[in-house]
Parts: structure tokens; C-alpha cells; sequence
């Protein structure tokens, strides 16, 4: 376990980039299966994995928050975490 406030091995951040690359780079084969599969080609089911995919990969974050210490963000952090979020929003409303 790493010890609160100091920085995380190299070889986590490695490890979960790699992981992120690899998931990110396979989604968009695994939701065209996913779609032929189901015989469907409406923005529904499209709609409704993107909602599945971000509901999963907050719920594998949920952990960290634990370990969010609010206190020492600067209110900038919460402005620009909002606007990512929207534009996040937006992204899978037109996709």
C-alpha cells in the first residue's frame, strides 16, 4: 500500500496507462459486436453502452475516493472537473 501523500510507484501508473490503452482501443470493436449480436443499429443500445461503460468505470473508481482529501483542491479543480465532465456528456450524446 502506498503511503498517503506520497506519489504512487512508477510501475502502478504504468500498468494502469497500459490497461486504459488497451480497453479504450478494444470498446469500440466489443460495442459493434455487441450491436450485431443484439440486431439492432439505432443510437439506443449505442447510448445505453456508453452509459453502462461509464457507470462501470466509475463504480472501479469509487475506491479512490476514500483516499480524496477535498481540503487541499483548488477550486480551479472543481470548475475544470465539471467542464470535463459536460463536454464528456456531450461527447456520448453524439457519438
Amino acid at each position: 500500500m502506498v503511503a498517503r501523500g506520497s506519489p504512487p510507484p512508477r510501475w502502478h501508473v504504468v500498468g494502469i496507462l497500459i490497461l486504459g490503452v488497451m480497453t479504450v482501443s478494444t470498446a469500440a470493436v466489443l460495442i459493434r459486436l455487441a450491436m450485431a449480436a443484439a440486431g439492432t443499429r439505432g443510437v439506443g443500445l449505442s447510448l445505453m453502452l456508453a452509459v453502462l461503460r461509464v457507470a462501470i468505470a466509475s463504480i472501479l473508481f469509487l475506491p479512490g475516493w476514500r483516499s480524496l482529501d477535498l481540503a487541499r483542491l483548488q477550486p480551479s479543480a472543481l470548475v475544470f472537473s465539471i467542464g470535463a465532465g459536460l463536454c464528456l456528456a456531450l461527447h456520448f450524446g453524439a457519438w
